[in-house]
């Protein structure tokens, strides 16, 4: 057995810092002690890739040997460790007070999502899931978290 997909330790923290009518929401995720399995530098890392005109990784012009015809077989070389820290999600909102006679409040906020990671795992993210147990731990072409902005208003009447 090489390599655990399941992570050694899972980390969360959320908090909320209030200062007068401005409110601040912070939540961290991250993980320690996992091993990802980067199935999609496999792929990519296949040397006749090349005399086809196909995509691959700069590492194949710089690690690899042309006659090398099973550069991309699996083994353990593409076991990578996924441990990563992530700021998911940041909130930035400010309350207003009694306006008219009809709203008791108003709170202004604008949030963004997938903030930044801090990762060594070479894959897009090492963050991510599959709907097979199978696959638990493959890196398989999975596409990365996006990144997202969201601006609102909250009115209490």
């Amino acid at each position: 057995i090489t390599g655990c997909a399941q992570p050694d330790l899972n980390l969360g923290w959320s908090n909320n810092f209030q200062y007068k009518n401005w409110n601040l929401d912070l939540f961290f995720t991250g993980v320690l002690g996992q091993d990802i399995y980067n199935a999609t530098a496999e792929q990519y890392s296949n040397v006749s890739f090349v005399k086809e005109g196909r995509n691959v990784l700069k590492s194949v012009a710089t690690e690899h040997r042309a006659t090398d015809t099973q550069s991309q077989a699996p083994s353990n070389r593409w076991i990578e460790n996924g441990s990563y820290f992530r700021l998911s999600s940041v909130s930035l909102g400010y309350t207003f007070g009694k306006i008219g006679n009809w709203i008791n409040s108003l709170k202004l906020y604008a949030t963004c999502n997938n903030v930044f990671t801090i990762t060594g795992y070479s894959g897009v993210d090492p963050e991510f899931s599959t709907s097979s147990p199978l696959n638990s731990g493959v890196d398989r072409y999975i596409y990365p978290f996006t990144r997202s902005y969201t601006v609102g208003a909250q009115l209490t009447f």
